[in-house]
């Protein structure tokens, strides 16, 4: 199942390594980095380099003065939100 895949191999990841660009829409309504899914699909933008150079962003600025931390990041299923945070603070390595 999905859990089982590495992170690596998701779709998403797959789909960023082919891609020439990256695009952000930002919306009204939420923070896009209080979701953990999101948070992960920048950091692996960054790993390919598609970060800055290749990132376009468009959408209101909304939630810049929150100061969303990815601790704090939302999924729908919280086995989701260990899974990335696991991977991100091991990588790179994060110690309380």
């Amino acid at each position: 199942g999905q859990e089982s895949t590495p992170l690596a191999k998701a779709p998403f990841v797959r789909a960023l390594q082919e891609a020439s660009s990256y695009v952000v829409v930002r919306n009204t309504k939420t923070d896009i980095y209080s979701r953990i899914w999101c948070v992960a699909e920048v950091i692996y933008a960054n790993k390919m380099g598609l970060i800055p150079g290749r990132t376009f962003v468009t959408g209101p600025d909304n939630f810049t003065h929150l100061g969303t931390s990815v601790l704090n990041a939302n999924a729908t299923r919280e086995e989701d939100k260990a899974r990335i945070l696991k991977l991100l603070l091991n990588e790179y390595n994060y110690q309380e």
